[in-house]
């Protein structure tokens, strides 16, 4: 029986901590940072830090933001943004 307490409550404590890292307030931030940064590199970089927060838990909104950021970083010929968005 406490064993399977211990698990519960591990399982328990995973899903919590699941649960606050995907509502936090980083991607509504840095979706305003998209929006308003006035220089293109800046916005490729707040594209590749919104597909990072996004990675593990919508995977789809990732590629979005990369594709985003690649295809912003072509434009410009930001070639690190190019070679960070590819990574």
């Amino acid at each position: 029986m406490p064993d399977k307490t211990k698990i519960l409550i591990a399982l328990l404590f995973l899903f919590i901590s699941n649960y606050a890292y995907t509502s936090s307030g980083i991607p509504d931030s840095l979706l305003r940072k998209v929006n308003s940064v006035p220089t293109d590199t800046g916005k490729v970089q707040a594209c590749l830090k919104l597909c990072r927060e996004y990675i593990y838990s919508d995977t789809g909104t990732a590629m979005f933001f990369v594709r985003k950021g690649l295809d912003l970083a072509n434009r410009i010929n930001y070639k690190t943004g190019i070679a960070d968005c590819l990574r």
